[in-house]
């Protein structure tokens, strides 16, 4: 005398209960990604946040779009810097800027390269550096035309 209509109703709840149970599973991811999703940005919309600098001229030959860097350690920070093509025979193919500071360490070569700038002209390129020590010192950023002194602190 078994009762197979019980048999039925019981598998029929276990398989309620786990498509409510994936449901809920994939409601919950969905909400921690729209949470925290947006915590890291990308290279490319930090660089987008980051004000201009002031137009690199020829008395002015590198510019910085910040006065002071502040970071946390192993922090990723965003800059741009304006060089100034000074030269009077050709245009300045690919300007990096050189950076003597003990504290940034440059995240890669193709991020910071102001490409093809006329000569006597200016062009803007984004920066990305890692905070890789602690400290607070000032750093010198430049090309071979010009440098400018920026505070850098690192916590």
């Amino acid at each position: 005398m078994y009762h197979k209509k019980g048999d039925l109703s019981l598998s029929t709840n276990a398989i309620v209960v786990l498509i409510l149970a994936i449901v809920m599973l994939g409601l919950a991811l969905g909400f921690v990604k729209g949470m925290f999703g947006n915590i890291t940005k990308t290279f490319e919309e930090q660089a987008l946040a980051e004000p201009e600098p002031n137009v690199a001229t020829s008395s002015n030959p590198v510019t910085f779009s910040k006065q002071i860097i502040s970071a946390g350690l192993n922090d990723k920070v965003v800059f741009k810097v304006g060089m100034f093509c000074n030269n009077a025979t050709e245009n300045c193919v690919d300007m990096v800027p050189t950076v003597t500071c003990g504290l940034l360490t440059k995240e890669s070569n193709d991020l910071c390269t102001a490409k093809n700038v006329t000569k006597y002209s200016s062009g803007i390129s984004a920066c990305q550096y890692t905070a890789s020590t602690k400290g607070e010192t000032i750093c010198s950023f430049g090309t071979s035309y010009g440098s400018v002194d920026i505070k850098v602190k690192v916590t």
